[in-house]
């Protein structure tokens, strides 16, 4: 038992900086959109823009979790109310359209997180399935790296 806290003593740090790591990504990537989107509303009308949030939510519930993706889809709602809702640069909305806009958004982008956040840990699941099959059967052919997604030949 004291082995094991041991080891997820010297575990957790990096744990903690991967997380951090994610969520900094994640925050990239909203501030990528928002750019994209400040941009693109100096030549076009965009009534709807929190929509293009849902790709950094997307990304982060798919590639690297629940965490970062609320991040991301907290992010994605305070942006939109900053930049590009009257008044400018504070998160107060004034608009009744733009609140339900952003409420909308909010409920949206928790499902597709928890939806992605499954299939990534059942596309984890499988892969580790296949790698204790793998060499419980002491495949002669091919082996299976755990690190990697593909399978590999022994022979090459």
């Amino acid at each position: 038992m004291w082995t094991r806290i041991r080891e997820l003593r010297k575990e957790l740090p990096a744990r903690w900086l991967l997380d951090l790591g994610h969520t900094a990504l994640s925050l990239l990537l909203v501030a990528g959109i928002t750019g994209l989107i400040g941009i693109t509303l100096h030549f076009y009308k965009i009534d709807h823009d929190t929509i293009l949030y849902l790709i950094p939510v997307l990304v982060a519930a798919l590639h690297w979790g629940l965490v970062p993706a609320i991040v991301a889809a907290i992010a994605g709602v305070a942006a939109p109310a900053i930049f590009f809702y009257p008044p400018i640069y504070d998160l107060r909305v004034h608009n009744p359209d733009q609140v339900i806009d952003l409420v909308l958004f909010i409920i949206v982008a928790v499902v597709p997180s928890q939806l992605g956040v499954i299939a990534r840990q059942a596309k984890i699941r499988a892969q580790a399935e296949t790698c204790v099959m793998l060499r419980s059967n002491q495949a002669s052919v091919c082996g299976f790296c755990c690190d990697q997604s593909a399978p590999r030949c022994l022979n090459d």
